[in-house]
């Protein structure tokens, strides 16, 4: 029984290390445009789908820029069109704008990758399945200790920050709120970018994989608050462990139903990392 319950233990933590990065993605964009941005899940699978197809033609060291740029540029061009022109519009319709945005990125990602599950090279090929796992939970933590960081100590941060808590008071204490939406998008989209190059070789990539990985990281954020990533990669390795745990012990069939239903009750009772 003990080798079974660690076997999910580590997948549980792999999997919570997969959400935590997209919930650091939800935060970001959030920050910049105070609702959450529906086009996360998709920065993250077109990401590692377009290192899959870089990796087909030139060595995989050299086609992980070129996909994580790919990904920066992604988050770039949603900011510019949809984001941009509706800074002054309701939140509900940044919200459905953004909606559409990730239908558009993952009819894309059907046209041309298809269907089929896909799993991208290792970046390194000589890393087995072992040593990826270990390089995406230490991803995660290096991730989240850097944002952390960067949220605190840098001027884009506490910019981004500041646009987080008022638009108008930032804007007149000299924020730009436009550049400050860009570059959370940008590193938004270069972060869930090289996140899927490392994490897609042992979870697996599909074109309608953004929907899930969505859900599950506005569950992360919302546990943490929405503001501290070192609470976002505690909520996502929870939600990790309990689906995988739950699949172990029970049946996988009933993952989904558990992991949302205890999610549903924790965020009744607990605000999260909430802090001024």
């Amino acid at each position: 029984m003990a080798h079974p319950l660690l076997s999910a233990a580590v997948g549980g933590l792999l999997a919570g290390s997969v959400f935590a990065l997209v919930g650091l993605g939800v935060v970001l964009s959030a920050a910049a445009i105070r609702t959450v941005n529906l086009a996360v899940g998709e920065f993250y699978v077109l990401g590692g789908l377009v290192f899959y197809s870089l990796a087909a033609g030139a060595p995989p060291l050299l086609a992980a820029p070129a996909a994580v740029a790919a990904g920066a540029g992604c988050g770039l061009l949603v900011e510019r069109c949809a984001i941009r022109p509706l800074r002054q519009a309701p939140l509900g319709t940044v919200v459905l704008v953004t909606t559409a945005a990730a239908w558009m990125l993952r009819g894309a990602a059907l046209l041309i990758w298809g269907r089929d599950p896909i799993a991208p090279p290792f970046p390194a090929p000589s890393v087995g399945p072992a040593g990826q796992t270990a390089a995406v939970i230490a991803w995660a933590l290096l991730c989240t200790a850097v944002l952390e960081v960067w949220l605190r100590r840098s001027h884009p941060g506490r910019a981004l920050r500041a646009t987080a808590d008022d638009p108008r008071a930032a804007a007149g204490a000299g924020v730009d709120p436009v550049a400050a939406a860009r570059t959370a998008f940008g590193m938004a989209g270069a972060l869930l970018a090289a996140s899927a190059l490392l994490a897609g070789p042992v979870t697996y990539l599909s074109y309608d994989g953004g929907v899930g990985l969505l859900l599950r990281g506005i569950g992360a954020g919302m546990i943490g608050g929405m503001r501290r990533p070192a609470g976002v990669y505690l909520g996502g390795v929870a939600i990790g462990l309990v689906e995988s745990l739950t699949a172990a012990l029970w049946s996988s069939l009933y993952k989904d139903a558990i992991t949302f239903s205890l999610l549903i009750l924790v965020l009744c009772f607990w605000r999260g990392g909430d802090e001024t």
